[in-house]
């Protein structure tokens, strides 16, 4: 059933925590939540089933597999999010369309896609969608030689990062920064 508005549907647990161990990197753990929840005999309900596609098409997203081929499932589930305005779920899918643009080359729909889920990730204060939106726009302004942009954008991942006490994300972000640098010729 839906909940009011602006919230989510409440989904079941080891989908929401398979989730949540995704965001914070821990890949194997969510893993096994989720191949322990395709076992299990249930009959979801309509928002589980979609759910669990976006969790499916998040797994491919860190793993930096999503391809075209990925498209309308992602553009299936944008839709539908965006009609029941769940902006938790809206904003993800989101980002993995604009990563099934960026990849796909079209980098103008990439970044209109980065940028609206950037807006409803800030209104939630999403920091680690954040942190892969910075990442991905940033890598859209670097292939453009763009280098003042990327190190903007890589610079917001690495201080988010930081807040957050991510060394992973931090490394991650140094290194975008790094090549910003050395591409501009700033070895300082």
């Amino acid at each position: 059933m839906l909940v009011s508005c602006h919230r989510s549907m409440v989904y079941p647990t080891l989908l929401t925590t398979a989730d949540s161990l995704i965001m914070q990197g821990n890949y194997d753990q969510a893993d096994s939540l989720l191949a322990l929840y395709d076992k299990e005999i249930h009959y979801p309900e309509d928002a589980s089933i979609h759910y669990r596609q976006l969790l499916s098409l998040e797994r491919l997203f860190v793993d930096e597999r999503l391809s075209d081929n990925h498209f309308p499932l992602t553009d299936s589930l944008c839709r539908y999010y965006d009609n029941r305005d769940w902006k938790t779920e809206y904003s993800k899918a989101l980002c993995f369309l604009g990563e099934i643009y960026r990849v796909s080359h079209d980098d103008s729909a990439a970044m209109a896609a980065f940028l609206k889920a950037d807006d409803l990730a800030k209104e939630r204060q999403d920091s680690y969608l954040l942190c892969w939106l910075y990442q991905k726009s940033g890598d859209i302004f670097f292939n453009q030689e763009m280098y003042d942009e990327s190190a903007d954008y890589h610079q917001r991942y690495y201080q988010i990062a930081a807040a957050n006490k991510d060394t992973l994300r931090m490394a991650y972000a140094a290194f975008y920064l790094g090549m910003n640098y050395t591409a501009k010729d700033n070895v300082d």
